[in-house]
């Protein structure tokens, strides 16, 4: 009977060593008596009152008292404390007060599953880990339910139930419906390699991110997914704020974003960290953000439209705009998805393009012959190009439809040309005409970078006019340039003549070109250079 009660002894010895020293190297962050937490009265399903982990997490909180054995490490503080209106109430769960700044996910609601948030219960043969011993949180949504409160957390400081930097995982495991890898159906897709798509579509994506101010939009072992965008706690939506423990935030959307929301000014900058695709609308007006037109999740119970485009939204110059479909299957079809943008029909405007825009032959005015029934939007207007209206740094095809010439010149046969933007300054570089014979009769890509309008082939702005310059002779007595009266920059938006009367003042124009640094009449500095008629301005020609 002593031998059997030593071994007994020896067992129990051995087991206590052993477990102090996994304890020592690896010790639980709760490392205070059970009793605690372990009280009548306390819940872990409640948003405030006798939620449990609010005992030590709230904002309020005293210091917790530690085990005699705790770790040097550990002090009782806790760092990471919520008040209620902290819980973000999107789909009605947080506290919905004036104030709230949602900038947690919530902890307390009562189910699982919800269509508008891509929520279902995480498979349980997959995700045993979310499904505790006796089922406290079994179909909610709770702290406990993410994070294991008997968890170890030198390996696992945030005590996440799938283990350490397991976020991203847990996230896809509860919002499994919003896991699609393509067309932005229900939502943004989730790519495993970015670097494959800029190397397939290098002028949609930037090489490398670039947040803005101080957004943390990220990629996630490579690739793009929940926790690219969203954060979980300790986020606001906003980009001018630091996001985390103890950070000043802002009051919040409730949608955990890393960067700037579509309630901020800027409702592109969190897209245009990866797309290099432009805002949409004109200079001097109002800028059409990509969120007011895009969400990153796009919930209907019936008919979800591809790209994450909204059924509804709201404008400064139309207003609330809804009815706007683009759910067909078709708009995959590159044959067809033009007939979504614009209906295809004279007299009403159901395309997604014309609910804002009004019936396309309508759109601005007219535009001669291509803003007609017929006409495909994306022709002249590219995301990846085009302010679509201003067309600052946008690319286009069939340019010539509209720009560049005068009204009803034949730039191809058989087309003919709308004589909009500034038609005649243009026309005289671009036609042959009677009116134009002297002209250099050159193309767009001549004078532009056609892949991104309005800017030179050289890669400068219009400030700076060193493709303009050899034909038009800043050099000599008088700057054919820049001079307030005679240069070329003046006269394309004031104009030299009215018709063919030559406008007051202008008498002189002629010689910007006609001194003794001669204008040429091609760019590349040959052609035709033009006589010298002013000589050095004290002996004329």
């Amino acid at each position: 009977m002593f031998r059997h009660w030593c071994r007994f002894g020896l067992l129990i010895i051995s087991c206590l060593i052993v477990c102090s020293q996994v304890w020592a190297a690896d010790p639980p962050v709760h490392n205070f008596h059970c009793k605690e937490c372990h009280l009548s009265g306390l819940t872990v399903t409640e948003l405030g009152g006798g939620n449990v982990c609010l005992k030590c997490h709230d904002l309020t909180a005293g210091d917790m008292t530690l085990n005699s054995g705790a770790p040097a490490w550990l002090d009782g503080h806790t760092d990471g404390r919520f008040s209620l209106g902290d819980a973000s109430n999107v789909y009605g769960h947080g506290t919905g007060q004036p104030g709230a700044e949602q900038t947690s996910h919530n902890w307390a609601a009562q189910s699982d599953t919800l269509a508008a948030a891509g929520a279902q219960a995480p498979a349980r043969s997959d995700h045993p880990e979310f499904f505790s011993r006796y089922g406290t949180s079994t179909g909610r949504i709770t702290c406990s339910r993410c994070h294991n409160p008997h968890g170890a957390s030198v390996a696992n400081p945030k005590l996440l139930v799938k283990g350490d930097n397991s976020t991203d995982v847990m996230c896809k495991a509860c919002h499994q419906s919003w896991v699609v890898n393509d067309h932005g159906w229900l939502s943004h897709p989730i790519i495993d390699s970015y670097n494959a798509a800029v190397a397939a579509n290098p002028g949609k994506y930037r090489a490398s991110l670039s947040n803005k101010g101080n957004a943390d939009i990220k990629l996630v072992d490579g690739g793009v997914s929940c926790t690219s965008c969203h954060g979980v706690h300790f986020v606001d939506s906003e980009a001018a704020t630091v996001d985390g423990v103890g950070q000043s935030l802002s009051i919040s959307d409730g949608k955990l974003l890393r960067g700037d929301g579509p309630g901020q000014a800027d409702k592109s900058s969190l897209c245009q960290t990866c797309h290099t695709y432009k805002e949409h609308g004109n200079s001097t007006g109002e800028k059409v953000g990509c969120l007011v037109c895009h969400s990153g999740h796009a919930y209907d119970p019936d008919t979800p439209n591809y790209f994450v485009l909204r059924k509804s939204t709201t404008t400064t110059r139309y207003n609330t705009v809804s009815g706007l479909d683009y759910s067909s299957p078709d708009v995959l079809d590159a044959g067809l998805k033009y007939t979504f943008w614009n209906d295809q029909t004279d007299g009403i405007a159901n395309g997604y393009c014309e609910r804002c825009h009004g019936d396309a032959k309508d759109i601005g005015g007219g535009a001669g012959s291509y803003h007609v029934a017929s006409a495909i939007c994306t022709d002249c207007h590219t995301h990846e190009g085009s302010t679509f209206v201003s067309h600052d740094d946008g690319a286009g095809n069939n340019c010539d439809s509209c720009h560049g010439h005068d009204g009803g010149y034949e730039y191809s046969p058989g087309l003919f040309s709308a004589g909009t933007g500034t038609s005649q300054s243009h026309s005289t570089h671009t036609e042959n005409d009677d009116d134009d014979a002297h002209g250099p009769n050159v193309g767009c890509d001549t004078c532009h970078d056609t892949s991104s309008y309005p800017r030179l082939a050289d890669g400068k702005s219009l400030a700076e006019t060193t493709m303009c310059n050899p034909c038009h002779s800043d050099g000599g007595s008088y700057d054919g340039v820049n001079d307030a009266v005679i240069g070329a920059k003046s006269n394309w938006s004031s104009g030299v003549y009215a018709g063919i009367v030559l406008n007051e003042g202008k008498e002189l124009w002629c010689i910007g070109c006609h001194d003794q640094a001669p204008a040429k009449s091609k760019n590349d500095g040959f052609g035709v250079a033009a006589p010298n008629k002013a000589g050095d301005s004290s002996t004329y020609g």
